[in-house]
């Protein structure tokens, strides 16, 4: 559903969006063109060109015609091995202007732990990461974790949820348009300044310098896609729709309109 309030795409801080509305789209990754998340965000590309931050679909995660609306895509994760991997965001710092990350979210069930988005860097080190565990959607920063209170949060509905920090390293957390408060004391993040790769849909932690540790499968008329089989941790087992990233804190007036315009009810 297009969101009336804002033209979301012209906003120059938004430098993600994922709509998964592009099954069949394919990007260079590795000198080879595999199959991927088209990246809307911006001004529109020419066929014949490729955006920064397209995603690269790793062990085939299913791009659904029936998502969130009727008629509208979503991606589902199996909570085994299957992600979605981001090259090289650089420009994702938010240490300098702070970053929003928005999404929708449906489990399958909520009975392990699972990452919907991480770095490829690690757990202590990462720049940040947002978890369900134990009730509460958890984020670390840096080696410094942020969580919320036990939620009653119930598999196969939809949920919008963002995660937003400042420059300073103000954390705060939104569930359906509405801040939660943290589960003990609220520390400030401390921010990391490095070049890593993003990952949706669990934790891959099978690194090497060039990237995640990756190989390549090809299949009928020699099409090919990425694959990797080690260093997978809490995979998210679900389906994601609408996938932003800011490269500034949202306010909460922004976030509840946005989840008011999408809610699928």
């Amino acid at each position: 559903m297009a969101l009336k309030y804002l033209p979301l795409n012209q906003d120059p801080d938004l430098i993600i969006n994922y709509d998964f509305e592009n099954s069949g789209y394919r990007t260079s990754y590795k000198g080879l063109f595999v199959p991927s998340l088209c990246n809307i965000a911006g001004a529109p590309v020419k066929d014949s060109e490729y955006r920064d931050f397209d995603g690269v679909l790793v062990n085939s995660p299913r791009l659904l015609k029936q998502g969130r609306w009727p008629g509208k895509g979503a991606i589902r994760f199996d909570g085994i091995r299957t992600f979605a991997v981001v090259p090289g965001c650089t420009t994702l710092n938010p240490s300098e202007n702070g970053i929003s990350i928005i999404t929708w979210i449906r489990f399958n069930h909520v009975d392990k732990v699972q990452c919907i988005y991480g770095c490829a860097r690690g757990l202590i080190d990462s720049k940040f990461n947002l978890f369900w565990r134990k009730k509460s959607f958890r984020s670390s920063w840096g080696g410094h974790e942020f969580s919320t209170p036990s939620l009653k949060i119930h598999p196969a509905r939809w949920y919008h949820l963002v995660l937003t920090a400042d420059s300073g390293g103000q954390v705060s957390f939104f569930l359906n348009g509405k801040q939660l408060p943290f589960n003990g004391r609220n520390d400030r993040a401390r921010l990391i300044k490095d070049q890593y790769e993003l990952i949706i849909g669990g934790l891959c932690l099978n690194n090497t310098a060039d990237g995640i540790n990756t190989h390549t499968v090809f299949g009928e008329q020699r099409r090919c896609r990425i694959a990797a089989a080690f260093g997978l941790r809490d995979m998210f087992d679900g389906e994601i729709d609408e996938f932003l990233i800011f490269k500034r804190p949202l306010s909460q007036e922004f976030i509840k309109r946005h989840y008011k315009t999408g809610r699928p009810h």
